[in-house]
């Protein structure tokens, strides 16, 4: 019980990076990212489709229409989550 209750304060204090505006037609801003970071997307099969370095914005400008997963990796978060590009 107690580990239950420290790990949830722990995920509390931690600022989770939110993308926007999702749908996308183009561009995925990254709120709450402090730091450069390692940024994947994969597509709805796993694969990685494209690969970025970036602190506030991605361009997804290459990518067709569909349903896409990205990874955030940095020195203080590894984030993932789906988004749709319009």
């Amino acid at each position: 019980y107690s580990n239950n209750l420290l790990l949830n304060n722990l995920n509390q204090r931690e600022k989770t990076i939110n993308i926007y505006p999702n749908p996308t037609k183009r561009f995925l801003h990254l709120e709450n990212n402090s730091h450069e970071s390692n940024i994947l997307i994969y597509n709805s099969f796993g694969k990685i489709v494209q690969s970025y370095n970036s602190k506030n914005l991605i361009d997804l400008g290459n990518l067709k229409n569909g349903i896409y997963w990205i990874e955030i990796k940095n020195e203080s978060n590894n984030f993932l989550t789906k988004f749709i590009k319009l």
